[in-house]
């Protein structure tokens, strides 16, 4: 796992303190965003994620209604206020692509940065760690990342990835394409390494599912 930006995990935590959160339940992401003088729209978008317009104190952030069919748009909106909080520089429109989310690839610093931001905005360390620390022994399932995010109202590979970062326990997270590692990520224990690109498995020819 790559090293997290400790100015955006920083910004992440002073919000939640300086706002009073206490529960998963709290972090309503609209609500915080209004607090910071941020206004959320939804609209069709082609080729993005999001984006965040800004002006002066204020800013804008549009997210493609498509990420609302899941928990998704919830961290889109909390990438975009990394970038509002932390790069006060940036150019007046700036665009977000499915890319830009992705916890692994290359994408610039300040793109990582705002993930790190989303992510403990999101998932609090404060309120993510004892969770995971309260999980049963043995090995991790899907089962219990898959609680966590019903509890942070995030998505499955979000909460993985922040779930990765809190375990002890060896295991990863691969994203797969046709058998092929699109990007992976894991914890110090899991000891095999993975490539990006590498074949995990062959998938089944159309004749093969027809004949089982």
């Amino acid at each position: 796992m790559r090293t997290r930006s400790r100015r955006a995990v920083e910004a992440a935590r002073g919000l939640i303190e300086e706002l009073g959160l206490r529960e998963p339940s709290e972090i309503d992401v609209e609500l915080i965003a209004a607090y910071m003088g941020v206004h959320v729209s939804f609209r069709p978008l082609r080729n993005q994620e999001g984006h965040l317009l800004r002006a002066g104190d204020s800013g804008l952030v549009v997210v493609d209604e498509a990420a609302t069919l899941s928990s998704k748009w919830r961290f889109v909106v909390g990438h975009e206020l990394g970038h509002f909080m932390l790069h006060p520089d940036e150019d007046q429109l700036h665009v977000c692509t499915e890319s830009s989310l992705r916890e692994t690839g290359r994408i610039t610093t300040q793109e990582f940065e705002a993930n790190d931001f989303a992510a403990e905005l999101l998932m609090p360390s404060s309120m993510f760690g004892p969770r995971v620390e309260r999980m049963g022994g043995g090995p991790p399932t899907i089962w219990e990342v898959s609680a966590l995010a019903r509890a942070f109202d995030t998505s499955l590979t979000a909460t993985a990835l922040r779930f990765i970062l809190h375990t002890q326990e060896a295991c990863a997270l691969a994203h797969v394409t046709e058998g092929r590692i699109d990007w992976w990520a894991r914890t110090r224990a899991f000891v095999p390494r993975l490539r990006q690109g590498c074949l995990l498995y062959t998938s089944p020819s159309p004749r093969d599912v027809e004949e089982s």
